[in-house]
């Protein structure tokens, strides 16, 4: 699978799993499968499969709605607003 055809399947999912299309079970256990499927190099791809595997995490680690569309949009190439402090730091 090339790189572009990868980065269109997750910016999907993402927006399935934004727009409640998909649980939060259906997007981590996608990515884990993509993971273990595709070769990849790209940090982006790597960091939204991890966005959308901990979509399914307990709520203190839960990855939050405007990560995965911080997210989404840098793989679309949009330039987006910065990230919210509060995911720098862990909080």
């Amino acid at each position: 699978m090339n790189h572009e055809t990868l980065k269109e399947m997750i910016i999907k999912k993402i927006d399935d799993y934004l727009a409640d299309n998909v649980t939060e079970k259906e997007a981590n256990k996608w990515a884990l499968e993509i993971i273990k499927k595709y070769p990849f190099h790209d940090s982006d791809i790597a960091f939204a499969l991890m966005d959308l595997m901990c979509s399914d995490e307990p709520e203190r680690y839960r990855t939050a709605r405007e990560d995965l569309i911080w997210r989404r949009d840098r793989l679309t190439g949009k330039k987006s607003k910065k990230r919210r402090e509060s995911f720098r730091r862990g909080d």
